[in-house]
């Protein structure tokens, strides 16, 4: 049983390999299942599973698919290449028997329309607070989590985060940065994790945690300042995904919020 995704635990209750479609997108938002769907798929229908990604060529995709057997090839969308996609397309419009696709997409725009055009897709649901909280183990982390997750996934990955420490620091930046010195505000930067150090506070879980501060701010304070700072912090995920050095881009990001503050 799939909990939370009543339509597509139907879809796999009834799921045989005649109807299984031969291309097909699974949609939805990072940690919604979309894996563990595809795993329960396999088990079902006693398929194979190989993962093909970016660093497949085109001659050995066509090797690879070439079996005789029932087999399910599972495309992760997140950074693949439009040269990797049309490579999977000729394999997706003309699949062999046996050969089934399942891309792991969070959003078409990424994917080719091409592409998207000759796969079914299935969409997940969006999954009731109630459904999450299932999955909650912290009752003290409840509350900030359900704010914050939107997935099973999430649910799980945040509850490993010091959320409350993070929020503790949200306020002290938000608190003291008309009268703190820039030195002293760059000092946070000592605290994030730029690079996989398990010491310091994952940064987009902290920025998330920064926003949601930052607008009780504007709720309770009715502070110009504060409406100035949640406008720095709007597109700054885009420029950190975007930056050779996160660490600069964040640093750029205190400088901004420090000036408006004055």
């Amino acid at each position: 049983m799939f909990i939370g995704q009543p339509k597509l635990d139907s879809k796999l209750n009834n799921l045989t390999l005649d109807n299984l479609p031969q291309s097909l997108i699974l949609l939805g938002d990072r940690g919604c299942g979309k894996h563990t769907l595809c795993s329960m798929i396999a088990q079902k229908l006693n398929m194979e599973t190989i993962v093909l990604d970016n660093k497949l060529e085109s001659e050995d995709i066509d090797e690879i698919v070439n079996r005789p057997y029932p087999t399910l090839y599972i495309i992760d969308s997140t950074g693949i290449s439009p040269k990797f996609q049309n490579s999977l397309l000729k394999n997706i419009e003309e699949p062999s028997i046996g050969s089934y696709f399942i891309i792991l997409c969070e959003r078409t725009n990424s994917l080719l329309p091409t592409l998207v055009n000759r796969c079914q897709q299935w969409a997940f649901q969006t999954y009731s607070t109630e459904t999450l909280s299932q999955f909650i183990k912290k009752d003290d982390s409840k509350e900030i989590i359900l704010k914050l997750a939107s997935t099973p996934g999430q649910v799980l990955e945040y509850q490993e985060y010091p959320l409350q420490e993070m929020i503790d620091l949200s306020n002290n930046i938000l608190d003291r940065i008309s009268t703190a010195s820039f030195s002293m505000l760059l000092t946070i930067t000592d605290r994030i994790a730029f690079k996989n150090e398990k010491d310091k506070f994952n940064l987009p879980i902290f920025l998330k945690l920064f926003r949601l501060v930052v607008l009780d701010k504007i709720r309770d304070n009715k502070d110009i300042k504060f409406v100035l700072i949640y406008n720095e912090l709007v597109g700054l995920e885009t420029k950190l995904s975007n930056t050779i050095s996160q660490t600069r881009t964040f640093e750029n990001f205190l400088e901004k919020i420090w000036e408006v503050s004055r």
